[in-house]
């Protein structure tokens, strides 16, 4: 990269992986956001203000599925290891779509093994962030549901994140 940009690509890449481990951890408390500080906000994302567009952010959420799909194609998966956010970002986008998300669904979403991905469901359940629900017609199928809290958390990182993006008239 030219003139220090690999510098500045670095930090907006820090207060990315900052801004979801607060919102994870904001959310970790059985679905219930815990107390936020007194401290304003800081970092790249405090400034950005966006409209709540739940139809958009599913757009991306999908597209953003779909990038790391392709860039597993090119880059071994074992480099990248996010399955609990791939599973997140598919209720998302399922949430706006209205769309069922069963457990088996949701293991192949998230791009890992399904042991692990199931790992990262009893997780994702024990925090509160998604719950569970058994169909009554089928009793082999588990539906998950994305809670309102994390859906909302969701969207605003999504768009937040695709607002900051730098395009060709910047």
């Amino acid at each position: 990269m030219k003139n220090g940009q690999k510098g500045i690509i670095q930090i907006d890449l820090d207060d990315l992986n900052a801004a979801i481990s607060s919102a994870v951890a904001q959310l970790g408390n059985n679905g219930k956001a815990r107390s936020r500080s007194k401290q304003p906000p800081s970092g790249p994302f405090a400034s950005v203000n966006v409209p709540s567009n739940p139809q958009r952010a599913g757009q991306l959420a999908r597209f953003y599925l779909r990038s790391r799909r392709y860039r597993e194609r090119i880059f071994p998966i074992e480099l990248f290891g996010e399955g609990a956010w791939d599973i997140l970002l598919d209720l998302y986008a399922a949430k706006v779509e209205r769309k069922l998300v069963s457990v088996s669904s949701a293991c192949f979403a998230s791009g890992v093994p399904p042991t692990t991905a199931m790992r990262h469901i009893s997780k994702l359940l024990k925090m509160g962030l998604i719950s569970r629900e058994d169909d009554d017609r089928d009793r082999r199928k588990t539906w998950l549901f994305l809670n309102e809290e994390a859906a909302q958390q969701i969207e605003q990182w999504l768009l937040k994140t695709f607002t900051m993006a730098p395009t060709d008239r910047q």
